[in-house]
């Protein structure tokens, strides 16, 4: 059986609303006493009529493109199925795939593939997952750059980038002057298994500047993701900062804030938390208030084992480097795991100690350790396929 992302793969928006007009239209002269019922998965009976069905945008404020959504009695503002080509898909068949080869990390590209990017965001996450302390997105525009975690025939997640040079939002002439990670998000039922990490490592694969940004703030489990990727390669410390559109000249190493969160408690790791909600900067929510439309980056938190030398990391150069000045609410608290540490020789004065740098970018290497080090892009090329 193919679902609706093996199948969208030709079809334009255009069709798919046209479709959507016509069984309209046919409605309108339906039967109301004895209506068509869609039954979903729980086996809840949905009635289809003109009155509970309507076109919804499928890009937030842009209300160009839409599809046709069904509602269920019990919420009239989610819906509970989609019409795509002639027939109902209950949202949670609109995430599967009979495709085997539509696995691991997918660039968000056709339609079917926007369609389950916005089931992920707009309906999975904000509706079923989102915690009430947690602050929605806007949706997806229709370039977005996203990718989508693909897992035994599953979406379980995506994140979604700010290419360098896109506008910071529509009600403003600024834009991004690096790649900024504004949303990522994973399904409850399969964090703990290191996909919030992985799906960091893929974004540094994929573009190549020299600093890659994650939107302001980052929670306290980001933050726990982000030093499990700095202790794997110590040499990308000055590879990620945390970036506010707002305030797009400050950006904060988020090396150095991982550090500082440390030296402040006396600790060596940062508290793991179970869920990470995704930043959002007050620009961002202004938006969701005028425009009506969200989402959320969420991921959970893991620990990777490995080991690192105190003098293998690197320090932010800080006359090379934007100036870090903001300041950021997160919750900072205990040890949940000591970092395995290997020793360094001790070396004389004469000779300045070298020491292997691990780098996601340029891969291993001897060089000399000094706090005025300059990573370079490295020479992987930019993925832009399936990344598994």
């Amino acid at each position: 059986m193919k679902f609706p992302v093996d199948v969208l793969v030709a079809v334009s928006h255009s069709e798919l609303e046209q479709e959507a007009q016509s069984y309209m239209g046919e409605l309108l002269y339906s039967n109301m006493e004895c209506p068509e019922q869609l039954t979903l998965p729980d086996s809840t009976k949905v009635d289809i009529s003109i009155s509970s069905v309507g076109l919804v945008p499928l890009y937030g404020s842009c209300d160009t493109q839409k599809v046709l959504a069904l509602f269920a009695p019990a919420d009239p503002f989610t819906p509970v199925a989609l019409y795509l080509l002639g027939q109902w898909w209950a949202v949670g068949d609109i995430l599967h795939t009979a495709d085997s080869s539509r696995d691991g990390l997918i660039q968000v590209d056709t339609l079917g593939e926007r369609i389950v990017l916005y089931v992920l965001n707009r309906i999975v996450y904000r509706v079923q997952e989102m915690s009430s302390d947690e602050l929605p997105f806007l949706c997806h525009g229709e370039q977005d750059f996203a990718k989508i975690l693909w897992k035994n025939g599953q979406a379980v997640g995506f994140y979604s980038v700010k290419p360098t040079g896109s506008p910071c939002s529509s009600f403003s002439n600024r834009s991004y002057p690096l790649p900024v990670m504004d949303s990522l998000f994973v399904r409850k039922c399969h964090r703990g298994k290191g996909l919030g990490l992985r799906m960091l490592e893929d974004y540094v694969d994929s573009f190549k500047e020299d600093y890659l940004g994650l939107r302001y703030p980052l929670t306290t489990a980001m933050y726990k993701v982000c030093q499990c990727y700095l202790r794997a390669f110590p040499g990308d410390s000055e590879l990620l900062w945390e970036v506010d559109s707002s305030r797009l000249n400050q950006r904060t190493s988020v090396a150095s804030r991982i550090q500082n969160m440390k030296e402040v408690k006396g600790e060596t790791d940062i508290t793991e938390e179970e869920n990470f909600v995704g930043s959002s900067s007050t620009e961002a929510v202004e938006e969701q208030k005028n425009e009506d439309e969200s989402s959320i980056a969420e991921v959970e938190s893991v620990l990777l084992n490995t080991t690192e030398s105190d003098e293998s990391t690197m320090e932010i150069d800080k006359e090379s480097q934007p100036e870090a000045v903001m300041e950021l609410n997160v919750e900072e608290s205990g040890i949940d795991k000591e970092a395995e540490q290997e020793s360094v020789p001790e070396q004389s004065d004469e000779t300045t100690p070298v020491v292997e740098i691990r780098s996601l970018r340029s891969g291993p290497k001897s060089v000399t350790s000094t706090p005025r080090r300059r990573l370079s892009a490295g020479t992987r090329q930019t993925t832009r396929g399936n990344t598994k």
